[in-house]
């Protein structure tokens, strides 16, 4: 009887601490998937001893309780710098949550070559504009590489917060080519506001192409230096940020 009496306390206990946690939302700096994190359900399942079931398996059966589209992906502005064989990336994300809950933000960040063999210097950094609540405006963000062209990490947004996330990283480039994938966007089921990207090459560089060249808006150039500015207005693309050149 004590026992049993155990088992329905744990249980009772679990149900309280699924019912006050965290949801999780996988949404890019771009979205893993559109479905809510089941891993509590998984738990309960799980202690209930009926088995642990996989989270994809899982996804079939439990819909979405709050769609990406809960927390909104605002802005974004990237700075490409190209040199002979390196490509040094700064790109910054902005985000809102437009509901009254916290969540869990479960998040990757794709790359157009392996990670093991042409990235490195990656760094991940969240800015809360309003630190009072976290103690820390600037917090370094910690990832896993669990594919080899992706990076996977976490943070939590609070009800009606707007935050910044900055990636850096360095990558080989082993052709004429740079490219810089933005095509996960369409993860968001919306377009971003607005997206700027400033492409810094060499002069010498010949004939460079850029795969939006509609969307140039200013050409500089300083101390052997040709800057491009592009610009986009609710952006929802079918390709990549594309460049390239000749010798």
């Amino acid at each position: 009887m004590k026992i049993k009496k155990k088992i329905i306390t744990a249980y009772i206990l679990i149900v309280l601490i699924i019912s006050v946690s965290v949801p999780k939302v996988h949404a890019n700096g771009y979205p893993r998937s559109e479905s809510i994190d089941v891993t509590p359900y998984i738990l309960v399942t799980a202690c209930l001893g009926i088995g642990l079931l996989t989270h994809k398996n899982s996804e079939k059966h439990n819909k979405a309780k709050e769609p990406v589209t809960s927390v909104l992906f605002d802005q974004e502005s990237v700075d490409l710098k190209i040199d002979r064989n390196k490509l040094v990336v700064d790109a910054n994300f902005e985000y809102q949550n437009t509901t009254e809950k916290y969540f869990k933000m479960d998040l990757f960040f794709p790359f157009s070559n392996s990670i093991q063999s042409s990235i490195e210097d990656i760094s991940i950094m969240l800015e809360r504009p309003d630190s009072r609540y976290y103690g820390r405006r600037n917090i370094p963000l910690k990832y896993n590489i669990d594919n080899p062209y992706q990076i996977f990490f976490d943070f939590k947004i609070r009800p009606l917060e707007r935050i910044f996330l900055k990636v850096h990283y360095v990558e080989t480039l082993f052709e004429n080519k740079a490219e810089y994938i933005i095509t996960t966007i369409k993860r968001w089921k919306r377009p971003v506001a607005e997206a700027t990207f400033m492409v810094q090459i060499p002069s010498d560089f010949n004939n460079p192409t850029f795969s939006f060249e509609d969307r140039l808006v200013e050409k500089t150039h300083i101390e052997g230096l040709d800057i491009y500015k592009f610009r986009f207005l609710n952006l929802y693309p079918d390709k990549d940020f594309l460049i390239s050149w000749s010798e």
